[in-house]
């Protein structure tokens, strides 16, 4: 359990050296592959850069974040925790018809030699989150590829019966992780599979939202929910069967405690320690709980991840050098802001159907550049008609993975729908006659009438505002949706279209 808060560290002799070092330091040469088209928004090649410690090749793609076809993904092995799996067969598993897979990096680290191979930093794949570390630094994509990057602190709250009071509250640990402390309190989500491991505490087996079982030892996994294995004997006896139970996810700064922005992030993955700060050298892995030496202080073969102020993200690997170089070599590339990934055998990077660098071993978990082939993956010129009447939205409509998008007031209160907005459940609670529709901020299920069903995409927060999808929406209420494409507008009836 990672609960510890540390002080925010303060400059060290080591920062100050390495700033005055970097004044020497220089890009000698850049290669990029002559099939990479000027032109393309995700390009490869390689640099040869001076540091403190002498000269070293550095393998990388570079990815325009201003390109909205471009999606930065995170994938799990076998797509569940605690698998392995090849990079480049992990990183295919995210191609589809109008899809196209552009490249991958190894992700966050994970126990190699553990069984099974359980994932150490934080993973979100898709907006969900499947596991939590809080040491470290995380970064996190949303969907219209905006960066962040932080020492994210995620802790768990739960819920049951929709209330705050004290006696409906309950917390875990983890998500999808083990521990051997019979207190420990775990949520267990399809991601790990249809069954926890076997243990001999108690199961809470949580399906469409509803506490279906209370069980000793191992149990299953529901497809629609998730359960919570504990040997906590107060949090156990608040849960029973029919009782209605969630949890929610909170973000603050692991050293300070103060409230993180984390809404809207599609993709998050934990590493670190932290390389560079807006420009600046910031390496402070004891501080950010990393202990070990091969971390703190040791040469080995690394990988980093960081932005440029131009919105161009660069992945990349570098043999043999220290957290510190490779803060060096992360600043003469330009980066403003950078991270250090999982390293040693696990250092891998893969562009277009080969291997940059050559993992060497099979991984846990990665990042996968994406592409759409087809419609832009997120677009903000479509016009949206209800019942005959253009809709008038600021922010505007959008269009995310073919779903139009739309500000949630605006289009509740267009079809006629009472709306509310939970917010310490980060819910939408809509009402229209027998209907009740409950979506969740980021979250790919959907509850109509106490129904879970599935969303293409989630409702999501853009420029302060919660969007909601259209279609789901119309056709929860049983309207009319129609896309004319010639137009670039969407139709949504709740009543019969005249004529």
């Amino acid at each position: 359990m990672y609960r510890a808060r540390r002080s925010e560290p303060s400059a060290s002799p080591t920062m100050y050296l390495l700033a005055l070092i970097l004044t020497l330091t220089t890009v000698i040469l850049v290669l990029i592959p002559a099939r990479a088209s000027p032109a393309d928004s995700v390009t490869a090649g390689s640099a040869k850069v001076k540091i403190s410690g002498g000269i070293r090749n550095v393998q990388m793609v570079s990815v325009d974040l201003k390109d909205p076809s471009v999606r930065i993904e995170a994938a799990l092995a076998q797509n569940r925790v605690g698998s392995v799996e090849n990079l480049a067969d992990m990183a295919m598993r995210k191609q589809s018809p109008d899809t196209e897979v552009l490249a991958a990096i190894n992700g966050t680290f994970f126990h190699a030699y553990g069984e099974p191979p359980t994932p150490w930093g934080t993973i979100q794949t898709e907006g969900k989150f499947v596991h939590i570390g809080n040491t470290g630094t995380c970064i996190g994509f949303t969907a219209d590829n905006k960066v962040r990057m932080d020492n994210l602190y995620v802790s768990i709250d739960g819920y049951l019966e929709d209330s705050g009071d004290w006696v409906n509250n309950w917390y875990a640990w983890n998500i999808n992780h083990s521990y051997e402390d019979s207190s420990s309190i775990v949520i267990y989500t399809p991601e790990y599979g249809t069954r926890t491991p076997d243990h001999d505490l108690t199961s809470i087996v949580v399906e469409n939202g509803t506490v279906r079982e209370v069980v000793g030892g191992a149990a299953r996994i529901p497809a629609n929910g998730f359960t919570v294995v504990t040997g906590n004997n107060v949090i156990i006896s608040r849960f029973t069967p029919g009782k209605k139970a969630e949890y929610r996810l909170e973000f603050s700064r692991a050293r300070s405690g103060e409230p993180v922005d984390w809404e809207g992030v599609y993709t998050t993955i934990g590493a670190g320690p932290r390389l560079l700060k807006n420009g600046t050298i910031c390496v402070a892995p004891e501080a950010e709980g990393f202990t070990e030496a091969k971390i703190t202080a040791n040469r080995g073969q690394r990988s980093f991840i960081g932005v440029r102020n131009d919105q161009v993200l660069i992945v990349g690997t570098v043999p043999n050098v220290t957290v510190y170089e490779l803060a060096e070599i992360a600043l003469s590339l330009g980066l403003c802001d950078a991270m250090n990934l999982d390293g040693g055998a696990s250092s891998g990077l893969w562009y277009r159907g080969k291997y940059l660098t050559t993992p060497g071993r099979l991984l846990s978990n990665a990042l996968v550049v994406t592409k759409k082939t087809g419609l832009e993956r997120v677009s903000t010129n479509v016009q949206v008609v209800v019942n005959g009447k253009k809709l008038s939205c600021n922010p505007a409509p959008r269009i995310e993975s073919s779903r139009v998008m739309l500000p949630m007031r605006v289009l509740f209160e267009a079809v006629g729908a009472e709306v509310t907005w939970n917010e310490k459940l980060k819910s939408v609670v809509a009402e229209k006659g027998d209907k009740n529709i409950i979506l969740r901020l980021n979250s790919f299920k959907a509850e109509i009438n106490g129904k879970t069903v599935d969303l293409d995409v989630p409702p999501r927060v853009t420029e302060g505002r919660v969007f909601v999808p259209l279609r789901f929406v119309g056709e929860a209420l049983e309207a009319e949706v129609e896309w004319r494409a010639k137009e670039g507008a969407v139709y949504l009836w709740t009543v019969p279209e005249a004529g």
